[in-house]
């Protein structure tokens, strides 16, 4: 029995740390690399990022937890200790998905979007939408699947990687489009008198 959990262990400890490693390399690659990776490799980067931001809000939220309770619970004891620390992951991992909800609308309200492209022979320029598998890319003439008469390319990345990969920066800022049409239907009730 002990040597079981010594295996299981050494093993749990193995794994957890290839896959750290394995992560932060796909971390270090550029936004057009990553553009260019799979969707096993892109869910490994959001886990591994949202677990370190738990990791860091629950080492925060220890340290708080810590100050505001310091005259009730006694650090030295296991129980108390065991409490504040599962209290600070919960409180880490419940931040951290207020922070991964907000995240996209706030990005979507004043945010700048990133499209990569390549100007095809044939078919003019082309989206880089995704990987289908280690060697065939997704490409469309719109930026996404579910515009009515798109056209999709699966190209080999090989190919792909031979022609210049551009990128369109395309800000967006809802809060001002509001204002414009707000002022275009003033203008137009304004015509209409």
């Amino acid at each position: 029995m002990e040597l079981t959990s010594k295996v299981f262990n050494y093993t749990f400890i193995s794994l957890s740390l290839i896959t750290f490693i394995r992560a932060i390399v796909l971390l270090r690659k550029s936004k057009i690399e990553r553009v260019l990776l799979s969707e096993d490799k892109r869910i490994l980067i959001y886990i591994v990022r949202f677990l370190f931001l738990t990791l860091v809000f629950s080492v925060f939220s220890m340290f708080m937890l810590i100050l505001v309770y310091d005259q009730k619970v006694s650090v030295t004891n296991n129980n108390d200790l065991l409490a504040i620390v599962l209290s600070a992951l919960l409180l880490g991992f419940f931040i951290t998905m207020i922070v991964y909800l907000y995240t996209p609308m706030i990005s979507y309200l004043y945010g700048k979007s990133r499209y990569y492209f390549i100007n095809h022979e044939d078919h003019g320029k082309l989206y880089i939408l995704r990987m289908i598998s280690t060697d065939q890319v997704m490409l469309s003439d719109k930026r996404q699947l579910d515009v009515d008469d798109t056209i999709v390319i699966i190209e080999k990345t090989e190919e792909l990687l031979s022609t210049p990969i551009l990128c369109e920066v395309e800000k967006t800022n809802v809060f001002k489009d509001i204002k414009k049409m707000k002022a275009k239907k003033k203008a137009n009730k304004e015509l209409d008198v």
